[in-house]
């Protein structure tokens, strides 16, 4: 009674802001406009990114795709926009057009051999979607086993060699591009293999020792570095 009126944010115990709470708040809204907008769409997007975890690539790879859907790759266009002064923006491959995410993975004119002739076999530039993101899902969904390995791979590989250029002054080759995704793909593939099915170990039981006899249950480990070997006559 009588007080002065303040702000007082209610989703917090003392009515005052911070970011974890306005944090859980978007959060709590963005998962009711899920709901609202629709299950199917919902359930859509969860079996997308599903199949892109489980794709059998360097986790490196899955991780860079992650970094392509949410926008967070540092192209010259993206450093722009964050007031990066830059002496140069065009693509690093062609020279011609600004680098920005869609035109260096999808519409570079340099790199369609890459895409057509590689792992994947795919002609980029004639998808009609005009966003990384929708072009990205799209072949998500479209592609399979070793080609959706190839896709995920050819994207990383584009990356690494863009980086080579800008920060090492090396040359692209297409062909050695290919040999190294397929090559890389087929190392990782080879040491880690899915195993089919699980082995199950022998349980052993205990069990008492012969009368007479004493049984001492031990446990002890091995450094092979510090192994002395020890003759007695």
């Amino acid at each position: 009674m009588g007080g002065e009126d303040r702000l007082v944010w209610h989703f917090d115990n003392k009515g005052c802001y911070n970011v974890k709470s306005g944090y859980f708040v978007g959060r709590l809204l963005d998962g009711l406009n899920r709901k609202a907008s629709g299950s199917d769409s919902e359930v859509q997007w969860s079996r997308l990114w599903c199949k892109l975890w489980r794709t059998q690539v360097p986790p490196k790879v899955r991780m860079h795709a992650w970094r392509l859907v949410k926008g967070t790759l540092p192209s010259r266009a993206a450093l722009v926009k964050k007031q990066v002064q830059l002496p140069d923006v065009n693509c690093v491959f062609c020279s011609t057009n600004v680098e920005d995410s869609l035109h260096l993975f999808k519409n570079c004119e340099a790199l369609q051999p890459f895409w057509q002739q590689g792992m994947v076999q795919i002609h980029p530039r004639t998808h009609p979607s005009i966003s990384v993101e929708v072009w990205f899902w799209d072949m998500v969904e479209m592609l399979s086993g070793e080609k959706l390995e190839g896709f995920l791979m050819a994207l990383w590989v584009i990356w690494v060699e863009r980086n080579n250029m800008v920060w090492r002054g090396q040359f692209y080759n297409i062909a050695n591009m290919m040999d190294w995704s397929s090559s890389l793909l087929l190392e990782y593939k080879h040491c880690h293999q899915r195993s089919v099915g699980t082995r199950k170990k022998n349980k052993s039981k205990w069990t008492c020792p012969p009368s007479g006899r004493l049984r001492v249950n031990i446990d002890g480990s091995l450094r092979m570095k510090r192994v002395e070997v020890v003759w007695e006559e």
